[in-house]
């Protein structure tokens, strides 16, 4: 993690950098989403220990520090990018429907998972309807999912 000089745009490491996922053991960061109100992120990872799987994780900003606290791991569903909305209500994330899929990128039916954000403690909560199953979407094809109010 690295504070950005707002004047010069330099790169400065945050002291603790990098910051560990406390479980599992060296999972594969798939994709970073920032709250836009900067008290959240949110880490996608994905880990091959005994089968594969996929979570996001919920971590806290101290915007004052740079210094981030993991608070927990949450949903998965092979969630290769996430996102958030511009109001920081709501996070979205490309994955299978199958949230107990292996996440082998065979097999899979591409879907768009949405989440609520709790503003108190940036847990994420399945949104009525979620995963929409997105039967024309290429699985390989993720770059460009973009969210707008």
């Amino acid at each position: 993690m690295y504070r950005i000089s707002r004047t010069t745009g330099t790169l400065k490491l945050v002291t603790g950098s990098p910051f560990a996922v406390p479980y599992p053991p060296s999972p594969v960061v798939q994709s970073i989403a920032m709250d836009p109100l900067g008290q959240y992120f949110w880490v996608s990872t994905q880990y091959c220990h005994s089968g594969c799987s996929q979570s996001t994780d919920t971590w806290k900003f101290n915007a004052t520090t740079g210094v981030p606290t993991y608070l927990e791991s949450g949903q998965g569903a092979c969630g290769l990018l996430v996102r958030s909305d511009p109001s920081g209500k709501f996070l979205y994330e490309v994955g299978d429907t199958d949230p107990s899929s292996n996440c082998s990128m065979s097999g899979l039916i591409p879907a768009l998972w949405g989440f609520s954000i709790n503003r108190t403690n940036g847990a994420m909560k399945n949104v009525s309807g979620s995963p929409f199953k997105s039967p024309n979407a290429d699985w390989f094809l993720q770059d460009g999912l973009a969210v707008t109010p």
